[in-house]
């Protein structure tokens, strides 16, 4: 029951946009454009930081257990 559910809702809103980006195309457009910008930004700006410092892990050494007594003995 929540699956049809689910994909009613999506199905109508999906439905929604499409009837609405067939009637006014030219906003869908610009917001569309606006976002793949944006997207190409800053994907440009995390691949350029690529390299320059090296991947490590912070190790404190510590090799005790620690309990939490979470669960009850």
């Amino acid at each position: 029951m929540l699956f049809i559910t689910a994909f009613s809702i999506y199905a109508y809103g999906y439905a929604a946009i499409a009837g609405q980006l067939i009637l006014k195309p030219l906003p869908w457009l610009i917001a569309a454009a606006a976002l793949s910008a944006i997207w190409l930004v800053l994907r440009r700006k995390r691949r350029s930081h690529w390299g320059h410092e090296p991947f490590t892990f912070a190790d404190d050494g510590d090799t005790t257990v620690q309990v939490t007594n979470f669960a009850p003995e």
